[in-house]
């Protein structure tokens, strides 16, 4: 299949890129990924006591996000390398790294309920301090690196 990558110029392209690669590379590895998630049996665990109508959900394959990040990486340093118009910068790298960091707090999140066979895995303030901290390492990136000094929200209010 080949893309005519001309259809657009900058940002139409670039979100031509960024739709087109990872969705196609999701595609193309989906099916087997998920089959070696069930072979592995990394499914999801019910309460007995819970709801009747999630006990349809027992066994779901967990973990789907780890195929999502491969995914849009490899999509990012594929465009980056074919897609004119569409460099590899710090920038796309630290954005990279913090999706990373939140993707293995999921990771850690669905381990966890695998390895103990349970359906409760990492705390919701551990959750929530690992994106605390994701969000300010980013915020941080943009004051030192990028020198960026204010915030503005919607034109509703501006952190200076």
């Amino acid at each position: 299949m080949a893309i005519d990558w001309t259809l657009g110029e900058g940002a139409t392209r670039a979100a031509l890129a960024a739709f087109l690669l990872p969705f196609g590379l999701m595609a193309l590895l989906g099916p087997w990924y998920i089959g070696q998630l069930k072979r592995l049996a990394f499914g999801q665990f019910i309460r007995e006591d819970g709801p009747q109508g999630h006990q349809g959900k027992k066994g779901t394959p967990t973990a789907g996000g780890l195929l999502m990040l491969v995914a849009l990486t490899l999509a990012m340093a594929l465009a980056a390398l074919f897609v004119p118009g569409i460099p590899w910068t710090a920038n796309t790298t630290a954005v990279l790294l913090v999706t990373w960091l939140l993707g293995a707090l999921g990771l850690w999140d669905d381990g966890l309920k695998i390895l103990k066979r349970h359906n409760k895995g990492v705390t919701g303030y551990t959750k929530l301090g690992v994106q605390v901290l994701a969000g300010l390492s980013l915020g941080v990136y943009a004051k030192v690196v990028l020198g960026h000094s204010e915030l503005d929200f919607f034109d509703l209010a501006t952190v200076d």
